[in-house]
């Protein structure tokens, strides 16, 4: 867990089941935070304390919960002792990974408001014993954001589909339940006036400009108008019976019959599109034009968007004419310089209109939503390892046990990819490096490295035969002159014969090929043996100086995969 203090009213948390923090860079949060704020430590048997001009942060030491209260100690917020923060192993969409969790007690008198615009949802703006549904569809506008009446804020820095529940345990705690991410990751702001929560939320998030001032007067829209004549109309009606009106919106398909994507006002309903918006401004009036993120094959913008990669595969289905049509990568720089330059050429800078009806920002795919949540995007998922190695002129080569891992890896990059068949020593899984090897090579375009009893010429001609580009060694050069490894441990391998390993999972949890010796025969006969596990884990405990209450909820925290495999661990640690 890290607890950042970003002003002396802003607090960041970050939890983590995995050995170490992945590498973030929030797409939310634009202040680097580079001036640290003034605070002191204090530190009990029990609690951290941290304290800044403005308010306290509470650490417990034994559940990691933590309590934000003013300079008298008055609680402002508190995390649940036992779920404040939590990740749990899921598959989404077939894709495995941790649904994120907080959860922060709520007292009867408190009001909760925020968390973007649902005006599909009839009931109240508050929030408080009641739950939402945060994945943006068409028609919403999920904003993870929430404030309360108690005088804070709070920002969930996550962006998979989320939900939150605001009547839990008979109405006293609200928790966030994102259903994807690494780290546990919310910012804190103390007000406890309003607007300096807000402020504190555009220090944070960056400055929005101001609309102009026309932008706050009445726009006239409806779905939709048909040609230039009708807009037009709509203009003199307005200033003839001086109704005041400040825009006049074109919304979508004035490009029937081409298609979504095209850019082009069809010419025989709108002959001269310049001259209509000329006539809105000689009026007084401003015109806005809705765009889309969507391309239908067969055009020139299409075609475009599509030879440059900027085309992700989520597609919608079209509700005017049913064909899919897909959205464009948003997250990528490249393509958003096409998007927009696109639509500037053909659209504001040709014919003079004053804003843009930015419509279905957000991929909509409707029930194809595993889709989107498959889909990869410019973003990647985990591809920073690869790309800071390649930042110094460093090659990436992924260990794999299968397909899926295979392509992955070089999904996020990678140079190559190692395949490791079950005769390797340590950990892989049951498939042999005759069957694995071509199938890799099959079905990637990068190369593949075999992997697992190979150590001679003969094993290299094989892997060769089989479709890879190079082995790899592990256990020959370990016994080399030049290898670290004690003369003891050299000796004993070379008088191994080639039976002489175990493989198994009953190390570590996961299946593994170790040498075969007394002490790893004893451990495959014993098995998982929880009450050995739980007394071995109070000396690993001590002896990594970490509390052992701490460790075991961290343990419990990990999903039962995780537990399993490290109570084989501690098993093994005597």
């Amino acid at each position: 867990m890290k607890v950042k203090i970003c002003k002396d009213n802003i607090v960041e948390v970050k939890y983590t089941v995995l050995p170490s923090f992945p590498a973030k860079i929030s797409l939310v949060i634009t202040n680097k935070w580079n001036t640290t704020p003034k605070f002191t430590i204090t530190e009990t048997p029990d609690e951290i304390t941290i304290s800044t001009d403005k308010l306290k942060i509470k650490v417990n030491k034994h559940n990691n919960s933590i309590s934000y209260t003013d300079l008298k100690n008055g609680v402002i917020l508190s995390e649940d002792q036992v779920n404040g923060k939590s990740m749990v192993e899921a598959t989404i969409a077939g894709i495995k990974t941790y649904n994120c969790q907080t959860q922060f007690n709520s007292p009867a008198d408190e009001a909760l408001y925020g968390l973007g615009c649902h005006p599909e949802d009839t009931l109240s703006i508050n929030y408080k014993g009641r739950d939402q549904e945060m994945a943006i569809r068409y028609m919403t506008g999920a904003i993870p954001v929430l404030l309360s009446n108690k005088g804070y804020g709070l920002i969930w820095d996550n962006y998979s589909a989320s939900n939150f529940y605001g009547a839990e345990a008979g109405n006293t705690k609200y928790k966030y339940v994102s259903e994807s991410g690494n780290t546990v990751d919310y910012f804190f702001i103390y007000g406890p006036e309003f607007d300096q929560i807000i402020a504190s939320y555009r220090n944070a998030t960056g400055a929005a400009p101001l609309f102009p001032k026309w932008a706050f007067g009445l726009f006239q829209s409806q779905d939709r108008y048909k040609s230039q004549a009708e807009v037009l109309s709509v203009k003199d009606g307005y200033r003839n019976n001086k109704i005041p009106v400040d825009c006049i919106v074109q919304d979508w398909f004035y490009w029937e019959p081409n298609v979504i994507g095209s850019h082009v006002m069809w010419p025989e309903r709108y002959p001269n599109p310049k001259k209509m918006v000329d006539e809105l401004h000689k009026a007084n009036i401003h015109g806005m034009i809705s765009i889309w993120p969507v391309f239908a094959k067969g055009t020139q913008t299409y075609n475009e968007m599509a030879n440059a990669g900027n085309l992700t595969d989520i597609t919608w289905d079209n509700v005017m004419t049913h064909t899919f049509d897909n959205y464009y990568d948003a997250h990528s720089p490249k393509a958003r310089d096409m998007y927009w330059r696109q639509a500037k050429d053909s659209l504001i800078g040709r014919y003079g209109w004053d804003a843009w009806w930015v419509d279905q920002c957000e991929p909509d795919n409707g029930k194809l939503l595993d889709l989107r949540r498959q889909s990869n995007f410019a973003l990647g998922k985990g591809d920073w390892i690869v790309k800071e190695a390649h930042k110094y002129g460093g090659k990436v080569f992924a260990t794999v046990v299968n397909v899926r891992h295979g392509k992955r890896a070089q999904d996020y990059g990678s140079d190559a990819v190692i395949a490791t068949g079950q005769e390797a020593a340590a950990h892989g899984e049951d498939v042999t490096s005759l069957v694995l090897i071509p199938h890799l090579a099959e079905n990637l375009q990068i190369p593949v490295i075999a992997a697992g009893g190979f150590a001679d010429g003969r094993g290299l001609a094989a892997a060769l035969a089989l479709g890879a580009e190079g082995v790899a060694m592990g256990t020959r050069l370990m016994t080399t002159k030049e290898s670290p490894l004690h003369d003891n441990y050299k000796k004993m391998t070379l008088e191994k014969e080639v039976y002489d390993t175990l493989f198994s999972k009953r190390f570590d949890g996961i299946l593994c090929r170790i040498m075969k010796t007394d002490a790893a025969k004893k451990a495959i006969k014993r098995g998982l043996s929880l009450p050995a596990a739980f007394f071995n884990s109070q000396d690993i405990a001590k002896q990594v100086g970490v509390p052992y209450f701490k460790l075991f909820l961290g343990v419990l925290a990990s999903g039962w995969t995780n537990a399993r495999q490290l109570a084989f661990m501690a098993n093994a640690f005597k």
